[in-house]
């Protein structure tokens, strides 16, 4: 028997993880006023359900909406996490973000 041909791309839906870490560059969107582009070094990531896609001391990219203040390089960050990409890359969607000041 023929193998079986390797699928194009890999869904990474559905997936979420709790991560924790620090920011280490926010600025805001240039394409929506509720949008900020984060930098996070991660400390600590939690599979909640589906993949995982990231790993504590990764510093990676997200996105995060309507977030209750500016974050500061340095402030500790908590939230859901859910990757979304493929396999040649993707970013964070940040959900329920906590920040702390530095």
């Amino acid at each position: 028997m023929a193998p079986r041909p390797r699928p194009a791309a890999m869904l990474a839906a559905p997936n979420r993880s709790r991560i924790r870490g620090v920011v280490q560059h926010a600025a805001p969107s240039q394409d929506s006023s509720r949008k900020w582009a984060l930098q996070v070094r991660l400390d600590v990531v939690e599979s909640l359900y589906g993949g995982t896609f990231v790993h504590p001391g990764e510093t990676v990219a997200g996105i995060a909406f309507d977030l209750p203040e500016a974050p500061a390089a340095g402030a500790r960050i908590t939230a859901e996490a859910e990757y979304v990409g493929g396999p040649r890359g993707g970013t964070l969607q940040l959900h329920e973000v906590q920040l702390t000041a530095p």
